[in-house]
């Protein structure tokens, strides 16, 4: 059986996190705020060919930025 899963390469969940930190407006609106951080993962896995879960990276960038996200 063939494992379909695509392979991490080290650093592209840093690098995933550090693309969202530049798309944080953390003026708008929360639900507009995190949809946009969402984004950010989806346009990151198309450039990058990583198949990242958007709201698992929300999450993971919120937790890794602690008090100073949003």
């Amino acid at each position: 059986m063939r494992n379909n899963k695509r392979r991490i390469r080290d650093g592209q969940i840093q690098d995933c996190l550090n693309f969202m930190d530049a798309h944080n407006h953390d003026d708008a609106p929360d639900g507009a705020w995190q949809g946009i951080l969402e984004n950010a993962v989806d346009i990151f896995n198309e450039s990058e060919g990583t198949d990242f879960d958007s709201y698992d990276m929300f999450i993971m960038w919120v937790e890794s930025r602690g008090t100073d996200a949003k």
